[in-house]
């Protein structure tokens, strides 16, 4: 009996659309100033989460992007200087949401601050 991913494929857009969000939120209070190691803590498991699922579906450019931005939050958090809000402004977000909206057939994911998904 052969199992049909699909309904896990579908089960892992809408959790990583529930971790853009996540990512879109947080980085809305790093840039409010406030400069908490647990919010860019929060920032880098949502981003891990979307790059193993990605990884297991095979989705292999969208799980190399999503290192490539835990490799570059991680740079700053060694410091937490200042630069990680100017990173986070909502690039990292939107960056992921174009890839997983282009991975993710018939679905569209927003960027920007309030997007949503239709």
């Amino acid at each position: 009996m052969a199992i049909d991913l699909n309904r896990f494929i579908a089960t892992f857009f809408d959790e990583a659309h529930e971790h853009l969000e996540a990512i879109e939120e947080r980085a809305m209070t790093l840039n409010s100033g406030k400069q908490d190691p647990e919010v860019l803590n929060a920032i880098f498991r949502a981003a891990h989460s979307i790059k193993g699922g990605s990884g297991t579906f095979g989705f292999t450019q969208l799980a190399e992007a999503t290192h490539v931005m835990e490799t570059l939050f991680d740079d700053y958090a060694e410091t937490f200087a200042g630069h990680v809000v100017e990173v986070l402004d909502y690039r990292a977000h939107d960056i992921l949401a174009r890839f997983v909206e282009t991975v993710a057939p018939g679905r569209t994911f927003a960027s920007g601050p309030g997007c949503r998904t239709s």
